[in-house]
């Protein structure tokens, strides 16, 4: 079991887009002060935007999203 790794970043890219972004920096482009793991498959990603956070799941072949709730509305 991985210990949590939390980094913000900041993007106007499509949820899709910054995933393979991410993806990309953290194990082909790895930034030299990053001394943690690389994203890896069954990985799960948190991305929140002004009104939803989304979870998604590093799959063999891309991500997957498994949960999307909104932020701050409550019923």
């Amino acid at each position: 079991h991985a210990e949590p790794i939390e980094k913000e970043f900041f993007s106007n890219e499509d949820d899709c887009e910054f995933l393979e972004r991410l993806f990309e920096t953290f194990n082909v482009n790895r930034p030299e002060d990053y001394n943690a793991r690389s994203l890896s498959v069954s990985d799960v990603v948190e991305i929140r935007r002004k009104d939803i956070t989304r979870y998604y799941y590093c799959d063999n072949m891309g991500w997957k999203l498994i949960w999307s709730e909104p932020i701050g509305k409550e019923g």
